[in-house]
């Protein structure tokens, strides 16, 4: 996970989608328990993850923060620096 000013990035890897997914909603589980707790607030509108094209997926993973689904894209922008799948 990497913090800077209002920005929360967490940035996981693997070999098995199964795994990543999965350890992907627990994490972000803590991460929504640990705003709610200091009382800051999730733009879930806001929450996107990507991942490599250099893997087709039959399926798109299931990944929540409260219940809500959250959206793949094709880029992100990191401190500055586009990210690309």
């Amino acid at each position: 996970m990497i913090l800077f000013a209002d920005d929360t990035n967490l940035f996981l890897s693997g070999s098995n989608l199964d795994d990543i997914c999965i350890q992907l909603n627990i994490e972000l589980k803590k991460l929504s328990r640990w705003f709610k707790l200091y009382k800051l607030s999730l733009h879930k509108d806001k929450f996107y993850y990507f991942r490599s094209k250099l893997r087709h997926l039959r399926i798109i993973p299931n990944v929540k923060i409260d219940e809500n689904k959250i959206n793949t894209v094709d880029s992100n922008k990191f401190l500055g620096i586009i990210i690309n799948s």
